[in-house]
């Protein structure tokens, strides 16, 4: 109540910040919540700080930005290293649901969560996110899709397809 309170009164042209609603709100609440606000004060510009990597996926006209590091003198902050994801219609929920928790350089590999060839890549690779795909097809669609696009992110792709079955 407290949220759609604050935005609901708030004058013309604010620019409302709400801070990681999923602590404060049932998973089902939020996404239409938050689309009703967006919806009802289009008059007012919004930034939702959140933790939940799927809330992003659900507003596709959003911009989504990636807070990569912050850089303190004693309490002050000097510095934000900031990614925006970038939004091409290209990438499929699912890769850009892998794209918001990855480092900065992925590797696809074939397989799934529990497979091999995830847990083998990531000993080898430990600075890397290391996202299975399934098929060696896959993988080559995921690594074209994340380079296809990027001038607009802050990814690195690679693909493994290392033809063990």
């Amino acid at each position: 109540m407290l949220i759609a309170g604050n935005v609901l009164t708030a004058p013309p042209g604010t620019l409302l910040i709400i801070d990681e609603p999923e602590r404060h709100l049932h998973r089902s609440i939020i996404s239409p919540l938050l689309s009703q606000l967006f919806q009802h004060r289009s008059d007012c510009a919004f930034v939702v700080s959140t933790h939940d990597h799927n809330l992003p996926l659900e507003f596709p006209d959003a911009r989504t930005l990636l807070l990569r590091s912050c850089t303190f003198n004693g309490q002050t902050v000097q510095s934000w290293k900031a990614d925006e994801l970038p939004s091409d219609s290209s990438n499929d929920d699912s890769l850009k649901r892998d794209l918001l928790g990855a480092r900065r350089r992925i590797l696809f590999v074939e397989g799934s969560e529990s497979s091999l060839d995830k847990t083998i890549y990531a000993l080898i690779f430990p600075a890397v996110s290391v996202i299975p795909k399934g098929s060696c097809h896959e993988v080559e669609r995921a690594v074209g899709s994340v380079r296809a696009g990027e001038t607009f992110h802050w990814l690195r792709a690679f693909g493994i397809v290392d033809g063990d079955g």
